[in-house]
């Protein structure tokens, strides 16, 4: 499941920040990550792993944190981008 909330992730950074480059926003991913410390399931197993041995960053996604380092990368420094809404007809 982490690898559709992720996309989803990127593709928010990369609607407000379309000047990045994908290297640029996988870093601002991995870099943005909050630490998971916990043991985890093993896929296929009942074992107990070190959740980063099984994820690149060794954490989990976080949004907040990301749009922001995605400001600092690209000059921003302003407050949160607004949310885009549709106009009602």
């Amino acid at each position: 499941m982490a690898s559709p909330v992720v996309a989803g992730v990127a593709a928010v950074i990369k609607s407000y920040f379309p000047e990045l480059k994908a290297k640029e926003i996988r870093d601002i991913l991995t870099h943005s990550a909050r630490p998971y410390a916990g043991k985890v399931r093993k896929p296929g197993s009942a074992e107990l792993v070190p959740f980063n041995s099984l994820s690149t960053s060794g954490g989990v996604v976080n949004l907040k944190t990301a749009i922001m380092q995605a400001m600092i990368h690209s000059g921003e420094n302003s407050q949160m981008p607004a949310v885009k809404s549709k106009d009602r007809a």
